[in-house]
């Protein structure tokens, strides 16, 4: 069963009981099940001289029998709505905010039924807000009257269950947990597939279900899950086995997060974030190896060349999934010229998680976070995560001539502004050094000598009667060779019928019209 959905600046859903959504891009952000479309577009926002994009989908809901359009998005839990006339509810008398990232939402819980696709319940615990108490942007500018969050990191992230004093109930629950609630017999779980636009660059097509899986994406089945870490952590964070880039591997920073394996990082999936964030020293080290890469320290970005083809692979449980090209740079057009900065921001690691990966490399993966129980309403132990790639590092590379070089073409010649002055190149840290610092070896230093020891003799002692047995027969033919003379043998240098081209002029030219 298909619904209609808007997409707009932030995220999407899905219903069997299951929830579907598939939408195209307009914000930032096996059962039987009904499915939303959504159309989309992008509000900017700016950071100093550089320029983002917020994404956001948006779906028709119904409230007290009146339609509304809202956004839609998975790293919250609530729904507020601002009604533009009078609305029918049950009013609790409680004032409490909605707390987004930079903004929020003030308002009134009230009670009301509120109907999205096939599913419906009631009472339904909501915040009524009027325009001057929504503090977040990209809302009631796009023409939506309100937000409906799909979160799933458990009943202790909403404001409104807080508010009402009923975190171990289920009155003033999300929608999301009213729906696990509907369907006791199965597992829960979530499934979430964001595709691009058209010109490759930003989310676009996306699925987003509830328990049950998208048919495209039915091969994840076979894919291994990989447990949270911690396992008994209420976040869904993984593992990160490793990080390379053209093949050259990255060093990757220290865990600060208990329990995190030894020489792996503990990686926040969170689609509710358009970019990814990892520690400075990793940053570095990723794009220290793509190809005439430099960093700006005045403004603090990585500027890559436009064109790259650099293909970034990260490896989950053992698997390589590699990260399409140009979701590694962002275009911009700064004084006058084109230049591409790193998509990828700082996130400096505490002892929550070490990095965040959000659209960014979300975009590049079909992912499946089953909660592993059919009560669990947040991460426990025995949740884990599925993930099936979507990114062909052939065809990706491909992709960048034919896109990225057609956006170019209509932009002004690539160049690097004033401002970015002066640039240089960041040395990225040796892996094996990094290995060590990390720990990586559980044995010790004199542990592997003793280890290697035994080896190591054994192939000098080896060696050493091979170069007696060559000189022995280096002095048998100089004797068979003293008598005779021949013509001495000069060497001369090939000739090239071209010059052999410096390193600067094997450079790949920056694009211009």
């Amino acid at each position: 069963m298909w619904f209609p959905v808007y997409l707009l600046p932030l995220v999407s859903v899905n219903c069997a009981n299951s929830l579907v959504l598939h939408g195209r891009r307009l914000a930032p952000r096996t059962g039987k099940g009904a499915t939303f479309t959504a159309t989309g577009s992008s509000n900017p926002w700016t950071n100093t001289t550089l320029t983002g994009t917020q994404d956001r989908y948006a779906t028709n809901i119904t409230v007290s029998g009146q339609n509304f359009l809202v956004a839609i998005d998975t790293g919250s839990s609530d729904l507020w709505i601002s009604p533009k006339s009078h609305l029918t509810f049950t009013d609790s008398g409680i004032n409490t905010s909605i707390i987004y990232a930079t903004s929020a939402v003030n308002g009134t819980i009230g009670f009301a039924s509120v109907q999205v696709g096939p599913y419906g319940f009631s009472p339904q615990a909501f915040l009524v807000s009027s325009p001057d108490q929504v503090g977040l942007g990209g809302i009631l500018d796009e023409n939506l009257d309100g937000l409906i969050g799909f979160g799933f990191d458990g009943t202790s992230e909403s404001a409104i269950t807080l508010a009402l004093g009923n975190s171990d109930t289920t009155v003033g629950q999300p929608f999301l947990f009213n729906m696990f609630d509907s369907s006791p017999d199965q597992e829960n779980f979530i499934a979430i597939s964001l595709s691009r636009t058209d010109d490759l660059e930003g989310s676009a097509d996306a699925s987003f279900t509830i328990n049950e899986l998208d048919d495209t994406y039915a091969a994840v089945n076979t894919t291994p899950p990989i447990g949270i870490t911690p396992p008994d952590g209420q976040r869904w964070m993984i593992p990160l086995d490793g990080i390379t880039v053209n093949g050259n591997a990255v060093a990757l920073t220290p865990s600060k997060v208990a329990q995190t394996p030894t020489g792996k990082m503990a990686v926040l999936l969170d689609t509710g974030t358009p970019t990814a964030g990892v520690p400075t020293e990793l940053l570095n080290a990723i794009y220290g190896n793509i190809p005439r890469a430099l960093y700006s320290a005045s403004q603090k970005v990585w500027v890559v060349p436009c064109n790259t083809t650099a293909i970034v692979t990260l490896t989950f449980g053992g698997r390589p999934f590699p990260i399409h090209p140009l979701d590694l740079s962002t275009i911009q057009t700064i004084e006058g010229v084109t230049v591409c900065t790193n998509a990828i921001a700082v996130f400096e690691s505490d002892t929550a998680f070490d990095a965040l990966f959000g659209d960014t490399i979300m975009r590049n993966v079909y992912s499946v976070f089953n909660f592993g129980s059919a009560i669990a309403k947040s991460p426990t132990r025995g949740s884990a995560i599925q993930l099936l790639s979507q990114t062909n590092a052939t065809t990706a590379i491909a992709d960048v001539t034919n896109v990225r070089m057609a956006t170019l073409a209509a932009s002004p010649p690539e160049g690097i502004p004033d401002s970015f002055q002066p640039l240089s190149f960041i040395q990225p840290p040796a892996v094996n050094a990094v290995a060590l610092a990390n720990g990586s070896s559980d044995e010790s230093e004199e542990g592997q000598l003793q280890k290697w020891a035994p080896i190591v003799i054994g192939l000098l002692g080896a060696n050493l009667v091979i170069l007696l047995v060559l000189v022995a027969i280096g002095v048998v033919m100089c004797v068979k060779r003293g008598g005779k003379s021949g013509a001495r043998v000069n060497y001369t240098p090939v000739q090239f019928s071209e010059s052999v081209p410096t390193a600067e002029s094997c450079e790949e030219k920056r694009y211009s019209d």
